[in-house]
């Protein structure tokens, strides 16, 4: 038990990596009494299994630092699951599990609805690919059904993955009802299938009601036209979806025209994925033309579909030629009057590289460019702006301009105080000059300030290489001198944050506090309402005790009321006999 050793000796350990080693059931419960770590991934170690499994659930009841922790492909079973469920019964500070690549089956699935339907606080649950004990199907639509179930009533999940779980239609309605109330903020559903658009209709009817979820992912769920058809519905309301991942579906151009009309007016959706359909041209010329006036959409996928190779189109910062994706590196300052600036182009290495060309245009002059090597076997393009406003940079493929450019900059009279403390930042677009591209130049923009001061240098008259050399120093001197001032600044920036941390730490203790008190409070108020509905009860019983005496009485009453004037005339006949014999 050397390690345990090791970490009793050092207590600063947060993070604990020992995916697929041995480790066995005899040491497990001494290993991890030493732990004190947030993070521990025990993925890949198959000697655990059921009987590990146990152990770390009596562990997780006493834990209170532990967030995070892997057990994907341990081999665990039901009796396993159980137990590490019902140790986190007890346990509030857990916020991420992945237990994929398992093989509990639905009593393992039951004992961890248990555990969602009261949890609030885990965040992350990654259950792809786990498998039955029983039958050696996945989750499915039985597992599917009880996790929706404790979805509605869970408030603190908000990653799911449920990817290659054979979940059908028949298990999507019940994930999709609990959008509803839960607050998912990520959901994987990828590699299920989905057979027929029943299930997809009523996913995208329950999902109008969530305001929460960003990204969803169906990728290989066998989605056609028509379930494209109810995502163009939902994405013309939808305020929160960015990222949407359709992809290995069988969506035809139909489909595509549908998300198209949808893109433009929705406003939120950056990301979309449409790889691996059946799209043509004629989807693909919808999706470019919706992109002309949609301002969001930061990445479109369309390789591997039907397209035509010579199809080009530009998606905003994004460009897309014979299926490849192109980059443009611009610096983040504004371009600067009279000097002489410079921007990078990327591109994945391809033997099919088209011709392009970069031509930049400031109102109806154009402005000479000059491109070369630059580092990295990028391509460099420098120019220089004379005049302040905004430039126009178009690029051609073989001649014929790309739809979506072209890109516009702005050129200002003096560099910004900024620019010189910031670095370049990457956009992914496309741009460029006659020649093939190669792979991108991530150089700092202190480093292209550098490079372009000097080729402006070189360009002014009486300018000698002893005065470049000069210059140089300096610049590296400045440089230097912008090192050390960003490495007292991170240290600057790290006591800060460790400073916010401990207030947070603090707030979240005071808040723990005030919700015991505000509990011991409500358990006041429940302990007294109790016995005041007891009291309640208690005068309820003598109210019908006495009610049943009332009844009780004026039924003798009223039995009784024709038997007085009975009574009466007999007294009186009784008298007159007296009266009568008297005088006689």
């Amino acid at each position: 038990m050397k390690l345990k050793k090791i970490l009793e000796v050092n207590p600063h350990i947060h993070s604990l990596n020992l995916c697929y080693n041995r480790i066995g059931n005899t040491c497990l419960p001494q290993f991890l009494t030493s732990l004190n770590v947030s993070v521990l991934d025990l993925s890949g170690n198959e000697d655990l299994s059921t009987e590990g499994a146990q152990i770390i659930g009596n562990y997780l009841k006493s834990n209170h630092t532990l967030r995070v922790i892997n057990l994907s492909n341990c081999q665990i079973g039901d009796p396993g699951i159980i137990s590490i469920f019902n140790g986190l019964m007890q346990n509030s500070s857990l916020k991420c599990i992945n237990l994929s690549d398992n093989k509990f089956g639905p009593e393992g699935i039951s004992s961890l609805a248990s555990y969602l339907a009261v949890n609030n606080t885990l965040e992350t649950l990654n259950l792809s690919s786990s498998v039955f004990s029983l039958s050696r199907n996945t989750i499915g639509d039985e597992g599917a059904e009880m996790i929706g179930k404790s979805l509605s009533q869970n408030h603190g999940i908000t990653n799911l993955n449920l990817s290659n779980n054979q979940i059908s239609s028949k298990g999507l309605v019940p994930i999709a009802s609990s959008f509803k109330t839960n607050r998912l903020h990520y959901l994987d559903l990828s590699h299920n299938k989905f057979q027929g658009d029943e299930g997809i209709a009523s996913f995208t009817e329950y999902l109008e009601y969530n305001q929460t979820l960003t990204s969803l992912d169906l990728s290989n769920c066998g989605i056609s036209d028509e379930g494209a058809t109810l995502f163009s519905n939902l994405l013309r309301t939808n305020s929160t979806v960015k990222t949407l991942s359709l992809s290995m579906g069988t969506i035809t151009c139909l489909g595509a025209s549908r998300i198209a009309e949808a893109l433009s007016t929705n406003t939120t959706l950056t990301s979309l994925n449409f790889s691996n359909n059946q799209i043509s041209d004629e989807g693909a010329e919808k999706l470019k033309q919706a992109l002309q006036t949609n301002t969001t959409i930061t990445f479109l996928n369309l390789i591997a579909n039907k397209i035509s190779s010579h199809l080009e189109y530009r998606v905003n910062s994004y460009c897309w030629i014979n299926g490849k994706q192109y980059s443009i590196v611009f610096p983040e300052h504004e371009f600067i009057a009279g000097k002489t600036e410079s921007f990078s182009i990327d591109k994945r290495i391809d033997t099919r590289n088209p011709l392009i060309e970069v031509e930049i245009v400031f109102g109806n002059h154009h402005i000479p460019s000059v491109c070369s090597e630059g580092p990295r076997s990028s391509i460099m393009v420098k120019f220089t702006p004379k005049h302040l406003g905004s430039i126009q940079i178009h690029l051609k493929i073989n001649g014929k301009l790309l739809l979506g450019c072209p890109f516009i900059k702005n050129v200002i009279s003096s560099s910004p105080k900024t620019s010189q403390d910031s670095k370049s930042t990457l956009l992914p677009t496309s741009s460029l000059k006659y020649g093939k591209l190669s792979s991108i130049g991530r150089e700092s923009s202190l480093f292209l300030q550098l490079d372009n001061e000097i080729e402006r240098l070189k360009q002014l008259e009486g300018l000698n290489h002893q005065q470049i050399l000069e210059i140089q120093e300096q610049q590296s001197n400045q440089l230097d001198k912008y090192k050390e001032h960003l490495k007292d600044t991170s240290s600057k920036f790290k006591s800060l944050q460790d400073h916010q941390i401990q207030i947070f730490k603090q707030y979240q203790q005071q808040q723990t506090q005030q919700f015991q008190r505000y509990n011991e409070k409500i358990d006041k108020e429940v302990s007294h309402m109790e016995n005041i509905k007891t009291e309640q009860d208690l005068q309820r019983k003598e109210l019908k005790t006495q009610e049943k005496q009332i009844q009780s009485l004026k039924h003798q009453i009223s039995t009784l009321w024709w038997f007085i004037p009975f009574q009466f005339l007999s007294f009186s006949c009784i008298i007159i006999y007296l009266l009568k014999f008297h005088k006689s």
